[in-house]
């Protein structure tokens, strides 16, 4: 365990700073300790969020990590994150070394894409509260701190629509207790 610790190096972020930037060199995994973060890119002038990462989660940009490429991504702290921070090259060579850490690696891409996934249909096939609704269950601890123009972003809405969203849900009040059945991970 002490030749895996030693390989990661720990970093503190106040919010609204920016972790790593497109097209950088820089390609890690990161697991966040403390704290809130998301990844977006730029379309047009407007930034799209595409996810959000929190305690416990671990997260990477895929094209850099993986295939060397440039990315268009952007990783950044919302609110006092500390991160815990692994190079390729170190990552790599645990993998090939430590089979506990070639198997946590598989479940962490398989939380990551299966999160991917989810985000695709909420866009392509709900409606802008359904869209709200399934992220209240999904992740109502976090969803109160980040905020609500990430929300908009993340979920394909303005914000003015995710106001309107709120404001309907509000006044039909909260569903059921144990409606919820979807299991937790990343979004």
């Amino acid at each position: 365990m002490t030749e895996l610790a030693s390989n990661f190096t720990i970093e503190t972020f106040r919010s609204g700073d920016i972790i790593e930037k497109p097209n950088t060199k820089k390609s890690r995994w990161y697991f966040i300790e403390k704290g809130l973060v998301r990844t977006y890119f730029y379309r047009e002038d407007a930034q799209v969020t595409v996810m959000f990462f929190s305690e416990g989660s671990c997260l990477s940009v895929f094209e850099k990590y993986y295939y060397n490429e440039p990315s268009k991504f952007y990783i950044e702290a919302i609110e006092p994150t500390q991160i815990y921070a692994l190079d390729k090259k170190d990552g790599d060579r645990l993998r090939s070394k430590y089979l506990s850490v070639a198997e946590l690696h598989r479940k962490m891409l398989t939380q990551y894409l299966m999160s991917a996934q989810e985000h695709l249909d909420l866009l392509k096939y709900e409606s802008a509260e359904a869209r709200y609704e399934k992220l209240m269950e999904r992740i109502p601890d976090i969803l109160l701190r980040i905020p609500s123009i990430y929300v908009a972003s993340y979920l394909g809405l303005t914000p003015e629509t995710v106001s309107r969203v709120r404001s309907r849900l509000a006044k039909r009040g909260p569903k059921e207790p144990g409606s919820n059945s979807i299991e937790k991970t990343n979004w």
